[in-house]
């Protein structure tokens, strides 16, 4: 796909993806390497996590280099916090439900440690960047590729974050968790299969053909609120709410707040561009008509036959014309 659309930014964002599953080809072979071949457990951390770090830089910014942006600022504003909205609520629950365990463990080393916390945030960007391209693509032929596509990433990263949580308790190779890398690897290929389709021809977008925002970006805030809603309730029910818990719910909330302030100040200035759109179209027509008006009243007093008619009224039927009258 990057070659397909190379020297465009399209083929940068699907160039720098492809570097990104290079590292992720390198520490897959790595670690089965490790674990099939020599038949011995893999330590954490070993050399597949150079493989495995060393992929995120890249395809986050392939993702967020996906030329399929709204044009209006408003827009991207919006788009903005309802990532950020979902990125926030996730990285709480993902710090109460995993990171938390693994800083309060004892027995592994600073370096596992530190690389048991990057995996989680990391992913969340990944997840930050794959709802946006997800949410500005539209109705357009690449739609299809772009949705398979977050959804590849989507996938991989619940699994990261379920192995991080697994290398406390002990990770096996064949759990549950590598059900996401098998899936997320799979939507990445058929992503590039529907990128490389004839009828996926990327048509830049111009400003005037600006795409009607899809309805379900502006649940997605208050979905990923839920979940927060239900672990504040059940640390509320458990002897008391953790203060950073609630403060973090509260600041979910005030996005949510201000995301909804925005739409209706959306909504209002759509109200007023429309009422002063149709002022203009009113004046316009009333102009033109006086124009019309005045201008059969001048044909009218230079002499009566010059006047046109209306629908064509002043030709005969056949094309034949009445004779002169004396």
């Amino acid at each position: 796909v990057a070659i397909r659309y190379r020297g465009s930014r399209l083929g940068v964002a699907w160039a720098l993806l492809a570097v990104g599953l290079l590292f992720n080809l390198f520490a897959e072979v790595s670690w089965s390497v490790q674990e099939l071949a020599f038949q011995e457990d893999v330590p954490f951390p070993s050399v597949s996590d150079i493989g495995y770090v060393g992929a995120y830089a890249p395809t986050l910014l392939g993702l967020l280099l996906m030329p399929q942006a709204p044009f209006s600022a408003l827009s991207r504003t919006k788009l903005g916090l309802d990532a950020l909205i979902v990125t926030c609520a996730l990285a709480i629950l993902s710090w109460f439900l995993i990171v938390q365990s693994i800083l309060n463990s004892t027995g592994i080393s600073l370096q596992a440690e530190v690389l048991s916390v990057f995996y989680p945030f990391a992913d969340l960007a990944m997840v930050f960047a794959a709802f946006v391209l997800v949410a500005r693509a539209g109705r357009t032929r690449f739609a299809l590729a772009f949705g398979l596509l977050a959804a590849g990433y989507f996938a991989t990263a619940f699994s990261d974050s379920v192995y991080a949580y697994l290398t406390e308790a002990g990770y096996e190779t064949g759990s549950y968790a590598d059900l996401g890398w098998a899936t997320g690897y799979s939507l990445m290929s058929l992503a590039a299969l529907a990128a490389l389709h004839p009828m996926a021809a990327f048509e830049p977008r111009t400003r005037q053909a600006e795409p009607t925002p899809a309805f379900w970006p502006s649940l997605a805030p208050y979905a990923a609120v839920l979940p927060l809603a239900l672990l504040l309730l059940d640390k509320t029910r458990g002897g008391g709410a953790d203060t950073a818990l609630t403060a973090g719910f509260l600041a979910v909330l005030a996005l949510i707040v201000l995301r909804q302030v925005l739409a209706n100040y959306e909504n209002i200035r759509l109200n007023n561009e429309l009422s002063d759109l149709a002022a203009n179209l009113d004046v316009r027509v009333k102009e033109k008509t006086m124009q019309l008006l005045r201008r059969r009243s001048q044909d009218g007093e230079g002499g009566g036959s010059t006047v046109t008619r209306p629908n064509g009224a002043d030709e005969p039927v056949g094309g034949l014309r009445s004779p002169p009258r004396k």
